[in-house]
C-alpha cells in the first residue's frame, strides 16, 4: 500500500491527466453533476461522478482505468491549478443559487450551516470564472447549452440524441417551497448569480 501511494506521489500529475482525461465539467455540490454524468454516459462519453476529482484526492487508480475518459464533479473547482496545468478543458455547470443553496443545508457532504453554503456557491463558480471555462452551461437550460458545451471541445451530439439522453437520464424538477430565499443571500452572492444570467428565484 505504502509503495502504491509513493507511486502516485511521484507521478508527473499534469501529464498523465492530459494522457488520460479529455475534459472535466466543474461545479458546485447539489448541482446536478449526477444528472450530468448520467448524461453523458447514456451518450457513450466515460464521464465519471466524482470518480476522479474528490475534495481531499485524486483517484490516481481511476485515472488509470479505462473507465473514464472525463469526469463531472462537485471538487472539481478545488483543483483547477492542477487541471490548468494539464491544459485540460472545463466545462462550468451551473445551477440557480437558490435551489443549491437550500439542497447544500440538507443534503451536502455533510450538510452544511447556510453562510458556509453561500460561501462555498460563490467561491467556487468564482474560482471557475477566473479559471475561463470553454462554456457555461446552466442545469435549467442543460439540453442545449451542454450540446453547444460539448460542440466546443470538438464532441459533436445531434440535437434528437441529446434529448433522448436527457429524458432517460429524468431529471426531477422541484417545485417546493425554500427556505432560504433570494432576499436572503449575501449581496455578493447574488450579484455573480445576476452576472451568470440568473434573478429572483
Amino acid at each position: 500500500m505504502d509503495t502504491q501511494v509513493d507511486m502516485w506521489q511521484h507521478l508527473d500529475k499534469p501529464k498523465v491527466l492530459r494522457e488520460r482525461l479529455d475534459f472535466v465539467i466543474g461545479s458546485t455540490y447539489r448541482s446536478g453533476t449526477t444528472y450530468t454524468s448520467n448524461v453523458l454516459r447514456a451518450l457513450g462519453i466515460k464521464c465519471g461522478h466524482e470518480s476522479v476529482f474528490q475534495a481531499y484526492d485524486i483517484q490516481w487508480p481511476v485515472v488509470f482505468s479505462d473507465s473514464v475518459r472525463a469526469d463531472c464533479s462537485g471538487a472539481a473547482p478545488l483543483w483547477l491549478d492542477m487541471i490548468k496545468q494539464s491544459k485540460l478543458p472545463l466545462i462550468q455547470l451551473i445551477r440557480h443559487p437558490v435551489p443549491t443553496i437550500n439542497s447544500m443545508t440538507k443534503y451536502g457532504l455533510p450538510a452544511r450551516p447556510f453562510e458556509e453554503c453561500c460561501e462555498r456557491w460563490y467561491d467556487y463558480h468564482t474560482r471557475m470564472m477566473e479559471f475561463g471555462p470553454v462554456a457555461l452551461v446552466h442545469l435549467e437550460h442543460f439540453e442545449y447549452e451542454m450540446r453547444v458545451a460539448l460542440e466546443e471541445i470538438g464532441i459533436k451530439i445531434c440535437p434528437a440524441r441529446m434529448h433522448t439522453a436527457c429524458t432517460e437520464a429524468g431529471r426531477g424538477t422541484s417545485t417546493k417551497q425554500f427556505r432560504y430565499r433570494w432576499s436572503d443571500l449575501p449581496t455578493k452572492v447574488t450579484v455573480l448569480a445576476d452576472h451568470l444570467g440568473y434573478t429572483t428565484a
